[in-house]
């Protein structure tokens, strides 16, 4: 038998974090200890008749208080990780068993009352003993959602997987012995992966037209969540040709429902993956939700359809799933506050679809404004933050097409040199201004012929943003040719 919430233990210790959900399970096995202990206390001295009353209150409401906290421990790790049902046959086997850990931790807790306590007396010993072996077997009957026998977690997991791929890339697109179940599997020449998160805009206007009519908002509900699975199926379908020759698909979601799409991809598919994801989600709103939509007058000028925004975090195969998410999370939230800013107080217009990424250097995890004001910013307040980058074109602002087509400037004969020249002179212009002017104009001097336009491209420094395209186009040049494998 397996915790449901083993895999992410499991996975906490693989990568070497201590966080807030081992802190938990270590709670929850002092708990137990200190559990043992009352119970098996209170039942000898009740037995003996060297209790008083107020003693027995004072240990039982110690016990309902580390039952109380137990429960909400439980519950908050079993949310915490929302694919535990979903973990492949090979995660499952990393499990470890709940009844030999209580066991254990209960029989840890008598030899601490005895060697500690002084409780030498061999009755006293069993009935602590029996109470801690009744704990268990009611902790398993009341917590049996928690506990799941190896077969049914591999049989549930597999359908469970299985129907959310079904969902995303369509039924007829979807062979059994091509889910990807590892990381790994997810992987080509290079050890990038992407987190996309994605998100609808405007949904809470939508709620405060139609969201007191109880018929009408479960209708809407509905064909939301269609728009939804019809735009996975249809960015599915974008980026399949590029991985038709492969025995795996790279491609495993995780959330896809209502409005909200959370898939893992591999890196080079990300872009072009998000890109369509959001432009089939406004055609097929519009589609299903259009009529309403202009009905119930929700945004100024009637749209008929809704946008949506995306975070992309790429990060290494064997980065932790939970810190990539939380990045891929933060950067759909700062692609939202861009696009809002655009109407300013015109809070009924629409905000435009976009989306934001960047490509995690280090191991440490920073906070999404930490990395942008340690790796992003100039001195003097240029920024390298050039998302989030818009389907349809907006005054000063980049579109996703810009970001390929700057990236694909670097394919020339001279791309290596350029590349290099590149990186040096944001590396200048972090720290001197002057410095970077005289590595572009030697750069322009040396590339003159073929390389002028993509370094006068890459080195321009939009006056109305402050911002700069050149480290976004290397980082994503870098995730679609790198070649380490």
């Amino acid at each position: 038998m397996y915790f449901k919430f083993d895999s992410y233990f499991y996975e906490s210790y693989k990568g070497k974090t201590m966080n807030a959900n081992i802190v938990m399970v270590i709670i929850s096995v002092l708990l137990k200890l200190l559990m043992g202990y009352e119970i098996g206390d209170m039942t000898a001295n009740a037995l003996e008749y060297t209790t008083t009353r107020g003693q027995t209150f004072k240990d039982g409401f110690i016990i309902l208080g580390c039952i109380i906290i137990q429960l909400i421990i439980d519950k908050i790790l079993l949310n915490k990780v929302a694919i535990s049902k979903e973990d492949s046959e090979e995660d499952a086997e990393n499990g470890f068993s709940p009844i030999v850990l209580d066991t254990a931790i209960y029989l840890f807790g008598t030899i601490l009352i005895v060697v500690f306590l002084g409780m030498l007396g061999s009755k006293t010993i069993s009935v602590t003993l029996a109470t801690m072996l009744i704990s268990i077997v009611i902790m398993l009957i009341v917590e049996k959602e928690i506990y799941i026998d190896e077969p049914t977690l591999k049989k549930e997991g597999s359908q469970n997987v299985k129907g959310l791929c079904e969902k995303s890339f369509g039924k007829d697109a979807l062979i059994d012995n091509k889910i990807a179940y590892n990381i790994s599997d997810i992987t080509d020449k290079n050890d990038w992966i992407a987190i996309i998160h994605a998100d609808g805009n405007g949904l809470g206007k939508v709620v405060q037209k139609v969201g007191k009519q109880k018929d009408l908002f479960m209708e809407f509900s509905q064909k939301l969540d269609l728009a939804t699975q019809e735009a996975a199926n249809h960015a599915f379908k974008v980026v399949s040709n590029k991985f038709a020759d492969k025995q795996i698909i790279p491609i495993r979601p995780v959330v896809l429902s209502g409005d909200d799409m959370t898939v893992i991809v591999r890196g080079d598919l990300a872009v072009h993956y998000a890109k369509a994801f959001i432009s089939a989600f406004e055609e097929k709103t519009k589609e299903h939700l259009g009529e309403k939509l202009k009905d119930k007058h929700v945004f100024d000028e009637d749209k008929d359809y809704l946008t949506a925004c995306a975070g992309i975090a790429f990060v290494k195969s064997s980065y932790p799933f939970y810190y990539g998410y939380q990045l891929a999370e933060d950067l759909c939230g700062e692609a939202k506050k861009d696009t809002k800013a655009i109407y300013g107080a015109y809070t009924d217009y629409l905000p435009p679809s976009c989306m934001m990424f960047h490509k995690v250097q280090d191991s440490y995890i920073f906070d999404y404004k930490d990395i942008i004001k340690r790796e992003l910013t100039a001195k003097d307040g240029l920024s390298f933050k050039a998302g989030p980058y818009y389907i349809h074109p907006q005054k000063s602002k980049n579109t996703i097409d810009d970001l390929i087509n700057a990236s694909k400037r670097l394919n020339s004969e001279n791309g290596d040199g350029i590349k290099s020249g590149i990186r040096n002179w944001i590396s200048l212009r972090l720290d001197d201004r002057s410095k970077a002017d005289q590595r572009k104009d030697r750069m322009l001097q040396i590339f003159k012929d073929e390389g002028e336009a993509a370094i006068t491209l890459l080195t321009y420094e939009n006056e109305d943003n402050k911002n700069c395209i050149a480290y976004d186009v290397l980082a994503y040049y870098t995730i679609l040719n790198q070649q380490t494998k």
